[in-house]
């Protein structure tokens, strides 16, 4: 659901910008970059013809209270605003709280990694101190340049949609997700994060179905890039809230007798069904398109409500019996 949001208030210094509400006085720098051919229509609009129209826009930016001017050098280079996204479009969003981005660079500053720096600031305010759970941006698919920034600031493609341009041209449009949460591939986490997540499945409701940590981890330290079995974890905060194990094979591992496991169904639908997508990849390039199929079916269940749970209570009941069938390793 989107969240109101006031920056009237809000001044944010990067390393070689300050990021700030804007002011009448920043007519002159906005209607310099808003002119320029090629800006505009990246995010959607026609250059500005008169000075008037970027009064008119300027206006609309101060009242409205949520898009910053990007200050670089005392200079005001572009825009970033934290617009409404579309709810209708999103429901499976209607428990999280999120905004989107849009962002526009003076073209004489394109190429030297000002907007990724805005970008990150912005998203860092929004998940830190506004405590929004999801950032969504959108790009046109042929913008490799925006889709480039939104890749370095931690966005994933997440739907692709139809996007009408100011001036009449409909458009195809990849909307990319954001979120607090990070999955991460047990190979490419730090040892001290795996060892981490290792000790704190149980805390969820994961126990090996034969051994504990050690011989989780032995299997784990094991796998390789592209191959089954492959080991995914869901961190908030750094704080461990999910999991979902490929195996590929029920038998090959004492621990792990299950060609998949994880605890999807109790994880924010926007969570679990970028887990989904993975798995989907996953099963269909080890040529089980059985599973994949599977995993696809269960996507369509989750975003309709069906086969869910509350984790909480489920970790509650767990927590009650304190059983733990692993009695070696």
């Amino acid at each position: 659901m989107n969240i109101p949001i006031d920056i009237s208030e809000t001044i944010i210094k990067t390393e070689r910008m300050v990021l700030r509400p804007w002011r009448e006085i920043d007519l002159e720098d906005f209607y310099e970059y808003a002119s320029v051919d090629g800006v505009g229509q990246m995010a959607g609009w026609l250059p500005h013809e008169s000075r008037e129209k970027s009064k008119e826009i300027l206006t609309m930016f101060i009242e409205e209270k949520k898009t910053f001017a990007l200050e670089y050098n005392g200079k005001v280079i572009g825009s970033l605003g934290i617009e409404e996204y579309n709810e209708d479009e999103f429901p499976e969003f209607t428990e999280q709280k999120g905004r989107e981005l849009g962002y526009v660079l003076s073209k004489a500053y394109w190429g030297q990694g000002l907007m990724p720096e805005a970008v990150k600031a912005v998203r860092d305010y929004l998940f830190d101190t506004v405590g929004l759970d999801f950032l969504m941006c959108g790009h046109f698919t042929d913008n490799e340049q925006s889709k480039r920034v939104q890749e370095k600031c931690g966005f994933v493609h997440y739907k692709l949609t139809k996007h009408e341009t100011r001036y009449g041209i409909v458009k195809d449009t990849w909307v990319s997700l954001c979120t607090r949460e990070h999955i991460c591939n047990y190979l490419d986490m730090q040892a001290e994060q795996q060892e981490i997540a290792l000790n704190s499945l149980s805390s969820i409701g994961f126990y090996p179905a034969y051994g504990r940590v050690k011989t989780m981890q032995n299997i784990m330290d094991k796998s390789v890039p592209g191959q089954m079995p492959q080991f995914y974890f869901v961190l908030r905060d750094d704080e461990l809230i999910g999991y979902m194990f490929l195996i590929g094979d029920e038998k090959r591992f004492r621990a792990f007798p299950w060609l998949s496991i994880d605890n999807l169904d109790e994880l924010p639908i926007h969570i679990a069904a970028q887990m989904m997508n993975i798995a989907i990849k996953t099963w269909e390039n080890a040529g089980n398109l059985q599973m994949a199929e599977y995993q696809k079916t269960r996507l369509d269940d989750y975003k309709c409500g069906v086969g869910r749970r509350n984790g909480s209570k489920f970790r509650q009941i767990l927590s009650k019996s304190a059983i733990n069938p692993s009695k070696s390793g």
